[in-house]
């Protein structure tokens, strides 16, 4: 497969054969759903429904997480601590990739799972996090779900990319009748986006880098339920490889315009946090 894919890049447009490129970036690719139950103050009509949201598998000194955008966690936990709806159930959904192992996905005790999320407009930061243990890692693995991991983040400031793709799941397509218990049935879409090298002023200013990209004109989905979801860049020289090099995390509708936060600075982010955190701890004791 991965080599049919570096003849398709060298030879044809990847446009043509969205099957491959779904069958490659999913093996990155953890969908987390939440069934739901609306409480009777919700402004929703349907009470029973799922929440689903794209994750990737980062690592971080050995450590593991489910990376998403932060608003994304952020709007759930006010809705849990307002109490606007209760989570019956959760799973994480692994099954998009080439080298599945399984179809079925994997019970998670979401509400256990230590989760962190920062949102912050003015240092342009929407990272949203999930800590795993070892044992959902150890599943995830086993499905052959491949990690973020520093050697993946810490140099591509080095690197230029010649096409972009956005994978997620769009709300229109994933937001039906909940799935019986035991499987997922989850659409996700892949997009591809033009980089667009300066953010607009009138779109985002931060004091961090983010990606900025172009929607097609002509695509008919609208885009909410995609953020959280992993931007993919290729490049064919020196070699012909792709990276995950952002997380999506806003979108302008009418500009056709999507940002997210950019991998190495997340990466880099949540190593520095992880370093203090180790400081205090031997300061501590």
């Amino acid at each position: 497969m991965l080599e049919r894919f570096r003849e398709i890049v060298l030879s044809d447009t990847l446009l043509n054969h969205p099957e491959i490129l779904l069958d490659l970036f999913g093996r990155h690719l953890v969908a987390v759903l939440l069934r739901i139950v609306d409480s009777p103050k919700s402004l929703s009509t349907d009470p029973n429904r799922q929440i689903v949201f794209p994750c990737v598998l980062l690592c971080v000194q050995d450590k593991f997480f489910l990376l998403t955008a932060g608003h994304v966690i952020q709007q759930i936990e006010l809705a849990l601590t307002s109490a606007l709806f209760q989570v019956k159930s959760a799973l994480l959904v692994d099954v998009f990739g080439m080298d599945k192992v399984t179809d079925y996905p994997i019970p998670f005790e979401f509400l256990r799972a230590v989760r962190h999320n920062v949102v912050d407009d003015v240092r342009g930061l929407d990272i949203g996090l999930i800590e795993l243990d070892d044992y959902y890692v150890r599943l995830l693995k086993a499905n052959r779900i491949l990690p973020v991991a520093e050697v993946n983040w810490a140099h591509q400031h080095n690197i230029e990319f010649e096409q972009y793709f956005v994978l997620g799941f769009p709300l229109e397509l994933n937001a039906g009748t909940i799935p019986i218990p035991g499987q997922a049935a989850l659409s996700p879409v892949l997009v591809p986006v033009q980089h667009i090298d300066q953010v607009p002023d009138d779109v985002c200013r931060a004091d961090n880098e983010r990606f900025c990209g172009k929607l097609p004109d002509d695509m008919p989905l609208n885009f909410e339920g995609m953020s959280g979801g992993p931007i993919f860049g290729i490049r064919t020289v020196p070699r012909v490889e792709y990276w995950i090099v952002a997380i999506q995390s806003a979108w302008y509708s009418q500009r056709k315009l999507i940002v997210g936060n950019r991998v190495p600075t997340i990466g880099w982010l949540v190593s520095w946090v992880m370093d203090q955190m180790s400081k205090d701890q031997k300061a501590q004791s």
